[in-house]
């Protein structure tokens, strides 16, 4: 079997059906099949196939934000010395500069 084309149309209904309801029911997948003149075999390779993709979305989220977490934790437990310099005021001929600038 050839490959499906959807129309713009088709898989802009598709995703908003799939944001909704992630497993369609046999009488759903018959409606939808109906609504778009789409064949119900193409409909049900296409959820199989989008949420094979939200499921891989989520995982790399999911991973993203584990990262994200250990960093901060990371950052969070280190002593301050090793990461700042201390703050210093500036030298008198910086400010003097900054208002003479003005």
């Amino acid at each position: 079997r050839s490959r499906t084309a959807f129309t713009h149309a088709q898989l802009a209904y598709l995703e908003r059906k799939f944001r909704c309801q992630k497993y369609l029911s046999v009488a759903d997948r018959s409606d939808v099949a109906d609504a778009l003149n789409l064949s119900e075999t193409q409909v049900k390779t296409w959820y199989q196939n989008r949420r094979t993709k939200w499921k891989r979305q989520n995982q790399l989220r999911l991973e993203q934000l584990r990262q994200q977490a250990s960093v901060e934790k990371e950052l969070l437990h280190q002593p301050e010395a090793s990461c700042c310099a201390p703050y210093q005021t500036p030298s008198s001929a910086a400010c003097s500069f900054l208002t003479t600038a003005a």
